[in-house]
């Protein structure tokens, strides 16, 4: 991807208003907990969030 479009990109205000909107739908990965199985659970999410945060890398923002 051409750096100078992305900066340019992410100096936008509708650029930022997007990132946020992502961010704030970013899954949030339960622990987890063997008394109760949630192994699926963990899994699926945790996959998801991985997906996020490449997108989020992608678009130039630093994960947590």
């Amino acid at each position: 991807m051409n750096d100078q479009y992305l900066e340019a990109l992410r100096s936008t205000l509708e650029f930022q208003e997007l990132l946020g909107r992502v961010k704030a739908r970013r899954p949030i990965v339960p622990a987890h907990n063997p008394e109760q199985d949630n192994t699926e659970d963990w899994k699926a999410k945790s996959a998801m969030r991985q997906g996020f945060d490449l997108c989020l890398t992608l678009f130039g923002e630093r994960n947590e």
